[in-house]
């Protein structure tokens, strides 16, 4: 059995502020998984250049692929084929997980994980409030906040004239 695993900071071709501190991160994930997988399937990897030989000595079973200068996508997306499962470790920010199980979805891939769909909705928390209260499951008050307006968290705040308790 193929898995493919992917994480995405351990996959990034480009470094910003603070990003080895986030890799570092990202590999605890993908390490784990790497050798749990490496177990009981053959897993496949897409990672950056300096990854490649640490997942290889991790994980000698692992096909591990160099992400392409040119970009990721491509290479995901075939793997994502060839696999019989996919794994996608991501942040929720700026869509870039629910993109990643889109491109799974797209390629006739089988996430290990939530679809694309799912991921969306619970990365949007106005949007997951709605929909769970349409169906009738009980949610905490959820409203929308303007960064420029200071918060008031009316279920505390005591009104002028109302006791003390």
């Amino acid at each position: 059995m193929l898995v493919f695993l992917y994480e995405h900071l351990c996959a990034s071709l480009a470094p910003g502020p603070g990003f080895e501190a986030l890799r570092a991160e990202g590999w605890a994930m993908f390490s784990a998984v790497l050798s749990d997988f490496g177990r009981c399937a053959r897993p496949l990897a897409l990672v950056a250049p300096p990854l490649l030989a640490e997942v290889r000595r991790q994980c000698p079973r692992a096909a591990v692929r160099e992400v392409p200068a040119s970009g990721e996508e491509v290479a995901f997306r075939k793997l994502a084929r060839a696999a019989d499962f996919s794994l996608v470790i991501a942040p929720e920010c700026d869509d870039v997980l629910a993109q990643r199980c889109r491109w799974v979805e797209e390629e006739g891939g089988r996430l290990l994980g939530p679809s694309s769909e799912a991921v969306r909705l619970t990365g949007d928390k106005l949007a997951l409030a709605h929909r769970l209260r349409e169906r009738g499951v009980p949610t905490p008050l959820t409203v929308s906040h303007s960064l420029d307006e200071p918060f008031t968290n009316t279920s505390s705040v005591r009104q002028p004239g109302s006791p003390t308790r």
